[in-house]
């Protein structure tokens, strides 16, 4: 656990950052959509995977939320506010993300929309369901036990914690590995990591890339734009002339 490998108040620090997390998270997850409705123009075609990540915060912070409660060693009193807060997130990002999955794939399915350079927002698909799956085990394993000590009202007992306790995707393999003591998911969640990790590097690679050619930034004629001959720049001032 956090606090005996780091002493009691790690549990607690870590405690306190995930409740300004889960606060930013939840700013994200009503605000940045609000935002893009206002500003994006109308049509699905302006619906790029990347509109996922407000709710991958929020999945993540649900996940998180298990993770500190299951290691920080902090009593159940204050164990049971993140779980509920943790459930809300998880909640809230699954249903808003099957919504976004049917307006992508449906851009996906319109072959009249280009969608060749934005294939690589296509892995953010992966995302959601991965870090929710990972979440509510995480939750699945805490609530068993914290609810039985908190064991107060109808909701939050011993008996209502078994049965919601049953109730990115890498995580949720490697999960799956520890509940199951499955071998079999020990060994995919491991290649599921050294592909993760050849991906993060090819993604830094490409970035750099895009970044010193200007694509990455939107320049159509790269950082040489100031370099292109006299005669086009005339050509172009006497045309807007």
């Amino acid at each position: 656990m956090v606090s005996v490998q780091y002493g009691h108040f790690a549990g607690l620090a870590a405690y306190v950052l995930w409740w300004v997390n889960a606060a930013m998270a939840v700013v994200s997850l009503l605000g940045i959509p609000y935002v893009q409705l206002k500003l994006q123009p109308p049509g699905i075609q302006h619906v790029p995977p990347a509109v996922l990540l407000p709710y991958i915060a929020a999945l993540t912070s649900g996940a998180a939320g298990g993770v500190v409660c299951q290691y920080g060693n902090i009593s159940a009193r204050l164990q049971v506010p993140v779980i509920i807060v943790s459930y809300l997130e998880v909640g809230a990002g699954i249903a808003a993300t099957i919504s976004v999955y049917s307006i992508v794939f449906s851009k996906h399915y319109n072959r009249s929309i280009p969608t060749q350079d934005l294939v690589y927002q296509d892995m953010i698909l992966c995302g959601p369901f991965g870090q929710g799956s990972f979440a509510l085990q995480a939750l699945g394993g805490v609530v068993m036990k914290s609810f039985g000590q908190y064991n107060r009202g109808v909701f939050l007992t011993a008996a209502a914690g078994t049965t919601i306790g049953y109730g990115v995707y890498t995580n949720a393999a490697v999960q799956l590995g520890k509940i199951m003591d499955s071998p079999a998911f020990k060994v995919w969640s491991t290649a599921l990591l050294l592909m993760l990790l050849v991906l993060w590097f090819m993604n830094q690679i490409f970035t750099v890339k895009g970044i010193i050619t200007g694509k990455l930034l939107g320049l159509d004629h790269g950082w040489r734009w100031r370099y292109l001959p006299e005669s086009v720049s005339a050509g172009e001032e006497s045309k807007d002339a």
